[in-house]
């Protein structure tokens, strides 16, 4: 199989250069290298052309004309790979060795697996380690691993986002049903969700990526407390519930336009729908005893756990506005 890396890079110039030296580090040499950068203003285009005259692989640098934004333009990059199967890759981490090789043979060991994704380490700035990995910051436990192999990712996905783009591998082949990605989405979010409800996923329990956490990223990994937790649910008001059910109601329009999504499965998603309206309902009644019946009728139907985090996001309900 032929393996592409999309890279995208916006003003990279500070953590760019390991990771290309970690691309350029693997055990098995990529076939060609997308990078796809949104308007930097530093040396950062600089540096991926000073790379791709020395690169042993083939290297197309495309500038975009326009700011695109994160995830049109990993979208761009990924429509202009060449390869059966495409890395996603982050500017500012860094790949293990095996990174490509591994990914690449979990994929040909299984056909019918539409992509795979991997556990990371998280780093500091400096690289160093922060004694955590990616999944653990996410809560992605073993029950939820054996899910995924098992071909049930769309359903934990439903729940919570568990795919980090920097740790992606998709097949080619489906590019089609993922471009464009809907306003709203992240394209790892929306990639998963797409190759989930159509397929499944492999999930590399072995960490592949140095995780790079930093002051300047747009999505990082920490360890948060319930405490923590909770104060970040505060920001999920009733405007934002609508904004999820929004999400998802551009999601169930496209998925019901594709083959291969079960009538179950967009079921479920027409569920997660209803149920964010009924959450942002929720929030706007303005006391306890208004609430209360509408968050134990959403429990007892089991929508908290399949739709948000159980108990915790139904005690959110009640409490928060």
């Amino acid at each position: 199989m032929r393996v592409s890396v999309a890279l995208c890079t916006y003003n990279g110039e500070r953590f760019l250069p390991a990771q290309l030296a970690s691309i350029r580090g693997q055990d098995r040499l990529p076939d060609e290298l997308v990078a796809c950068d949104d308007g930097s203003t530093d040396r950062t285009v600089e540096l991926l052309r000073a790379f791709a005259a020395e690169s042993p692989f083939r290297v197309r640098v495309e500038v975009n004309p326009t700011r695109l934004g994160s995830s049109d333009n990993f979208a761009r990059a990924v429509s202009h790979c060449t390869g059966s199967l495409i890395a996603l890759c982050d500017q500012d981490d860094v790949w293990h060795p095996d990174k490509l090789a591994t990914q690449e043979a979990a994929l040909a060991a299984d056909p019918g697996a539409n992509f795979a994704f991997s556990d990371a380490d998280v780093v500091d700035e400096h690289g160093e380690p922060l004694g955590y990995t990616l999944w653990r910051s996410i809560g992605f436990g073993r029950r939820e691993q054996k899910q995924f192999a098992a071909g049930e990712g769309f359903e934990c996905l439903l729940r919570r986002y568990r795919v980090t783009g920097a740790t992606l591998m998709v097949r080619a082949a489906l590019r089609e049903l993922l471009l464009p990605v809907p306003r709203g989405w992240v394209h790892d979010a929306w990639f998963a969700l797409v190759l989930s409800a159509v397929g499944r996923g492999i999930p590399v329990a072995e960490p592949l990526v140095h995780y790079r956490r930093h002051g300047g990223q747009q999505v990082g990994a920490t360890l948060r407390s319930v405490g923590e937790e909770f104060d970040a649910a505060r920001r999920l008001t009733a405007n934002g519930c609508d904004a999820v059910a929004d999400r998802y109601a551009a999601a169930l329009a496209r998925l019901e336009k594709l083959p291969g999504v079960s009538a179950e499965r967009l079921e479920l998603l027409a569920g997660k729908v209803a149920f964010h309206r009924k959450r942002a309902w929720l929030r706007r009644r303005a006391w306890l005893p208004a609430r209360l019946p509408g968050v134990v009728g959403e429990l007892l139907r089991g929508n908290y756990g399949r739709y948000a985090r159980g108990v915790l996001a139904a005690g959110q309900d009640v409490l928060l506005r």
